[in-house]
């Protein structure tokens, strides 16, 4: 992945890069986004609460914690070792703020999100009037970019979960509503080399057509030289064959991103080809097992990288379902697809070497993020 975070880049697995107040491309998401989020969560804003309620009642909303959004437009020092934020708020003009530490990343022109409450008025001034903006302790801010990117990602994560869920759930009752078969042995796993068009997409099953648009716009946020219907043809691959062989997407989307970053004329050094980085002689033994005509077009690359992880998972998993099979035996699946089942083999696990381990760890992080799962 050639990306600081491929994440960063999210909305509803895609996101058009915006421009920072620097109008430099921004691709990082900062720790603070994720302690900002997870303060939220502790915290949650209080449901209704906006600057222009509390203006009019303070003391009702006393102790609330209230979600500000806004431009910074300058700052200075305040007594105590403390910065005065100056934020054009998106609804209710100038915030004057106060924090104890301003984020070194932070200037002036930066969208800012802040998470504050509202602070209780000292003991005895029970009675006192309150009207306007009340002071306000800042608990967390982060850059309003890189928590919109985190929140459109975690909408598609569950949004990619609950696809998954279901494709899960027909495929055990089955198309007649039958018990789910147990699965093939590899031997018996058969795939076939339709090209893609318009009337191949009806081949998708009701939930693979649901999630297509989210994986199509994920998949040209990858690599945004590829063409709508090449970005097409992409996406219909991994769906389709993922359902068919029993792979969660997520998965293969995770390794054609460390394989290739959705790049099919991607060659590497020792001469692995297409967005699965097929090597010649795999190409072709997974030519003669499936009955793929051209491993390097696309849609059957797709297809054939799908396949041969498939079969190392039923490897190393003893055929067992998606929803069965454990990280260990990912783990060990991945390891074969890298370096081959006879390295995993002599090692007895993941072999120690180093681009196969770092490898692993890439494409693991990768699949945690889009399952949604916190590291």
């Amino acid at each position: 992945m050639r990306r600081a975070s491929l994440f960063a880049l999210l909305a509803a697995f895609a996101l058009t890069v915006p421009l920072a107040a620097s109008a430099q491309t921004r691709t990082d998401i900062s720790p603070a986004t994720v302690q900002y989020l997870a303060l939220r969560r502790a915290s949650p804003p209080t449901s209704g609460l906006t600057l222009a309620a509390l203006a009019v009642d303070p003391k009702l909303y006393r102790n609330q914690t209230l979600e500000i959004s806004g431009k910074l437009i300058g700052t200075c020092s305040a007594e105590d070792n403390l910065t005065r934020l100056m934020l054009q708020t998106d609804t209710a003009g100038t915030l004057s703020l106060t924090v104890s530490r301003l984020p070194e990343w932070v200037r002036s022109g930066e969208r800012l999100r802040v998470l504050v409450i509202v602070t209780a008025p000292e003991d005895g001034d029970e009675d006192t009037v309150e009207i306007g903006v009340p002071e306000m302790e800042v608990v967390a801010l982060t850059s309003a970019w890189d928590l919109s990117a985190m929140e459109k990602r975690e909408r598609m994560s569950k949004q990619a979960q609950l696809a998954y869920n279901n494709a899960v759930k027909t495929a055990k009752r089955g198309r007649s509503g039958a018990a789910r078969p147990q699965p093939k042995a590899l031997s018996s796993r058969s795939v076939s080399a339709p090209s893609y068009s318009s009337s191949t997409a009806n081949a998708l099953s009701q939930t693979a057509s649901a999630a297509f648009p989210a994986y199509k716009a994920f998949i040209q946020s990858c690599n945004r030289r590829l063409t709508d219907a090449q970005a097409s043809d992409i996406t219909w691959a991994v769906l389709r064959y993922s359902e068919a062989l029993d792979t969660d997407p997520r998965l293969v989307v995770a390794l054609i991103i460390a394989e290739s970053d959705f790049d099919n004329n991607s060659v590497s050094r020792s001469g692995a080809r297409g967005l699965g980085q097929l090597m010649p002689g795999t190409a072709r033994d997974i030519s003669a097992r499936t009955g793929l005509t051209n491993p390097y077009d696309p849609v059957q690359n797709v297809a054939g990288s799908i396949w041969l992880l498939r079969s190392h998972l039923d490897k190393y998993s003893g055929g067992k379902a998606m929803g069965d099979i454990s990280t260990k035996h990912i783990g060990l699946a991945l390891a074969a697809y890298n370096a081959g089942p006879g390295a995993v083999k002599k090692y007895g696990g993941i072999p120690p070497y180093r681009e196969t381990q770092n490898y692993v760890k890439k494409i693991n992080r990768i699949y945690r993020e889009l399952c949604g799962i916190p590291e």
